[in-house]
């Protein structure tokens, strides 16, 4: 009965560490009530959006508050320097990012090479 019991235990433990690890990643950071506009990282370093990109993207620049704006990566906030945040006239953003790795769709494939677009998934 001893063993049975060890046994169960380990499973239920199991269990548990494995629905722990399925929730790190959620979408509780999402405010359904906001508009959200994806920008590509392919690479490490320091980005400078200006006000001339998010437009030409289709982002509406006038028609919200620059000091609204908040960036996410993977749905941690990240800090950023907005010019035009004072005047209510954006210039430009400017933020440091880590460039995607693929590290989120890794266990989708059976190999690195697998992954086809380097700028989304590439490890």
């Amino acid at each position: 009965m001893r063993r049975l019991f060890g046994i169960l235990l380990t499973v239920v433990t199991a269990t548990a560490a494995i629905n722990a690890d399925a929730q790190k990643f959620t979408n509780d950071w999402i405010n359904f009530s906001q508009d959200y506009y994806r920008l590509d990282i392919p690479q490490t370093g320091v980005y400078r959006v200006s006000r001339s990109q998010l437009e030409a993207a289709g982002v509406p620049v006038g028609s919200f508050n620059p000091q609204n704006i908040q960036l996410y990566q993977n749905g941690v906030p990240i800090a950023c320097h907005i010019d035009g945040e004072q005047t209510g006239l954006l210039n430009f953003i400017e933020f440091f990012a880590e460039g995607n790795n693929g590290w989120f769709d890794k266990e989708m494939y059976e190999s690195a090479e697998s992954q086809t677009n380097p700028k989304q998934t590439g490890i």
